[in-house]
């Protein structure tokens, strides 16, 4: 649901099954290597390949941003500045939101386990 950290939550969680992985296939259990290396990918369920960002009323030109996604599969919205330096001040308590004292933007650099994607 919205306002639950919902984008950092799925990002992290996806590293967390990527690291899942890659002990497994450590330890020989391909089965179980299989399952999470399948789950770190689920950080491509939020991506929204047209998704824009507007800084000050001018579109950056960049396309294709984290988003929140509702469990009916409807895209919510989160400004991707917000939480940024050319945002407002965000904190855990502060600002409800889908993202955790962080943008969209800095969240873009989060899929370290899968950087060609």
């Amino acid at each position: 649901g919205t306002n639950s950290r919902s984008v950092s939550r799925t990002l992290e969680y996806s590293y967390n099954d990527f690291c899942l992985a890659t002990l497994a296939g450590g330890l020989g259990k391909h089965d179980v290597r299989e399952k999470y290396m399948h789950r770190s990918m689920n950080w491509q369920n939020l991506w929204k390949e047209d998704q824009t960002s507007v800084i000050r009323g001018k579109d950056t030109g960049f396309k294709g941003f984290f988003q929140p996604k509702y469990m009916n599969g409807t895209w919510g919205f989160q400004d991707p500045i917000a939480c940024s330096a050319l945002g407002s001040f965000c904190s855990l308590t502060s600002n409800p939101s889908e993202t955790f004292e962080a943008s969209i933007w800095q969240y873009l650099f989060y899929v370290p386990h899968a950087t060609s994607s």
